[in-house]
C-alpha cells in the first residue's frame, strides 16, 4: 500500500502518515515495565535530535521521513506506557488546567500542520515568519512542551513530573540543533534577523501582540 502515498499530494500524504502513526501507537500492546517506557521515550528523543544533521550527513528523503515518524512513535508510545503504569486521579484545578493545556497544544499542532502544508508546498521552501511563526520560532516545540505539561496534570503522574525536565531538554536541544545545522545555513541573514524579532520557544508580550495583530487586520 505504501506506493500509493507517492501518488497523493503533499497534504493528503502527510495526513495519511500521521493517521497510520497514531493507529500503530494505539494498536501496540502496552508494556508493563515503567523503565522500558522511559527508555523508549528517550530513544525517540535521541533519534529526533539526529534530524537537524540530515543535510550534513546527506540523509536521503525517505530516511528523513522515517526518522521523524519513528521518533514521534517512540515518544508517543513511551508516554503511553508511562501513563499506563503511573497515573493517579488529579485534583479539580489540575484537571481543568490539563484540559486547557491539551486543547491549546492540539490547536497549535493543527495550526502548525496547516501552515506547513500551505506555506512550504513550494520546492524552494521560503522562510516563513507569519502566522504561528510570529509567536515563536519553534511552535512545534512549544506545543510539545505544553502537551507534556497537560499530560502530567491530567494523569497526575509523578514519573512524568520527575522525567519531564529531561524531555524538555531534549525538545529544546532539537530546536537549537535545527537552527544551527539547518535553518541558519539555509536562510543566513534572513533567519538571524528573524531571531532578533521573534523568541525561540517561549512567547513574550511583544510576540503575542504581533501574533494577534496579524489576524485583526
Amino acid at each position: 500500500m505504501w506506493y500509493i502515498l507517492f501518488l497523493m499530494n503533499t497534504s493528503v500524504r502527510l495526513i495519511v502518515l500521521i493517521s497510520v502513526l497514531i493507529a500503530l501507537m494505539l494498536s501496540m500492546p502496552v508494556l508493563d515495565n515503567l523503565f522500558a517506557g522511559i527508555l523508549v521515550t528517550y530513544a525517540g528523543l535521541t533519534l529526533l535530535n539526529l534530524y537537524p544533521f540530515h543535510k550534513k550527513l546527506h540523509f536521503p528523503g525517505l530516511l528523513k521521513i522515517a526518522i521523524i515518524l519513528v521518533s514521534a512513535w517512540c515518544i508517543g508510545y513511551g508516554w503511553r506506557v508511562i501513563i499506563n503504569n503511573s497515573h493517579n486521579t488529579p485534583p479539580g484545578i489540575a484537571s481543568f488546567l490539563s484540559i486547557s493545556l491539551l486543547l491549546v497544544s492540539v490547536a497549535g499542532w493543527f495550526l502548525c500542520l496547516y501552515e506547513l502544508i500551505i506555506n512550504r508546498s513550494s520546492t524552494n521552501e521560503p522562510l516563513v515568519t507569519q502566522g504561528i511563526q510570529k509567536l515563536v520560532r519553534h511552535p512545534q516545540v512549544l506545543f510539545s512542551i505544553t502537551f507534556l505539561c497537560g499530560l502530567m496534570m491530567h494523569y497526575w503522574s509523578l514519573t512524568l513530573l520527575l522525567t519531564a525536565p529531561l524531555w524538555i531538554i531534549g525538545f529544546v536541544s532539537y530546536a537549537a540543533l535545527e537552527e544551527k545545522m539547518d535553518l541558519v545555513p539555509k536562510y543566513d541573514k534572513n533567519y538571524l534577523n528573524y531571531c532578533e524579532k521573534t523568541p525561540g520557544i517561549i512567547p513574550n508580550i511583544m510576540s503575542i501582540r504581533d501574533f494577534l495583530d496579524q489576524y485583526r487586520k
